[in-house]
């Protein structure tokens, strides 16, 4: 009796067998990961509730993202303005608000996010701000600060000496920790950690003091020494005054600004003074010489 055939493989057909089973091992994760059975290895789906917290939270960041940008105001972009000697400009802005820059002016204006912002350098400008409640009009001027919505007014700025007068609306003005709003017909003048009283101004005296934007210099019983310094801010070569007992000379009478040697050609004739000029152009008024 012959014993019982075995399913024996010769041994070429197992060493095959063992290859392949090998090479399938080596394969089986990226198998299994390209051929992955429907929410196989997927991640456990997170409750509804984490989700709502987890979109809440996301909220939550976004607007305190936008808290922050609306509270640091960050700049958007920005655009400088001057003028030279005896030279004026009409600037309108983006807003409509317009700017006219008086002589040897000088400034910068900034967008930004939740402001519009102005740094004065130098000069005189007189301001026609167009009203947004939600982005105030600030005007710097050295240490000075000026806020304003929607109003009209003129900055004056010598050296640390800034002069504000508002026309139509009402303007904030800071200085050193103290503030004062001013009204259609107010004027203060500010320096370093102080405000003068705030002085009443008339149309007349307000149309005096800007008669500069149409070319005019407006002199009404002036001392001579404040004339002459308002007289070298149109010129490029300095005026000087040699005699400082002629200081309080009057002067009155409406000018041409940009005729500020004929003025000065003019003054022998009005008052009791001499005047001589350097080949450089520049200006000095002496006393009259006794004959």
């Amino acid at each position: 009796m012959s014993p019982p055939q075995q399913n024996v493989q010769p041994d070429s057909q197992q060493d095959d067998f063992q290859r392949e089973e090998d090479a399938l091992a080596r394969h089986r994760a990226a198998l299994q990961q390209r051929f992955a059975r429907p929410g196989a290895g997927a991640p456990p789906r997170r409750p509804r509730r984490a989700r709502a917290a987890t979109l809440a939270g996301l909220s939550g960041l976004a607007v305190a993202l936008a808290a922050g940008l609306l509270w640091l105001d960050p700049p958007l972009h920005s655009a400088r303005y001057a003028t030279a000697a005896g030279a004026r400009k009409t600037v309108t802005l983006p807003d409509g608000s317009q700017l006219v820059l008086n002589t040897r002016s000088a400034l910068e204006v900034g967008w930004h996010l939740r402001s519009r912002r102005v740094a004065l350098q130098e000069g005189e400008v007189l301001f026609d701000v167009a009203h947004a409640a939600w982005r105030p009009f600030l005007v710097q001027a050295g240490s000075t600060a000026i806020r304003v919505v929607g109003t009209a007014f003129d900055v004056r700025r010598e050296r640390e000496r800034v002069g504000v007068t508002v026309l139509r609306g009402r303007v904030q003005v800071s200085e050193g920790g103290h503030s004062v709003l001013l009204g259609a017909g107010e004027a203060t003048w500010a320096a370093p950690g102080r405000l003068e009283p705030v002085a009443a101004v008339s149309a007349e005296q307000a149309a005096s003091r800007l008669a500069w934007k149409d070319g005019k210099l407006v002199f009404t019983q002036t001392p001579l020494a404040e004339a002459l310094a308002e007289i070298a801010r149109y010129r490029r070569a300095p005026v000087t005054l040699a005699d400082a007992r002629l200081a309080d000379l009057r002067i009155s009478g409406v000018f041409d600004s940009a005729g500020t040697d004929v003025l000065l050609d003019l003054l022998p004739a009005i008052l009791p003074v001499a005047v001589a000029r350097a080949p450089d152009d520049t200006v000095t008024v002496r006393a009259r010489a006794e004959p």
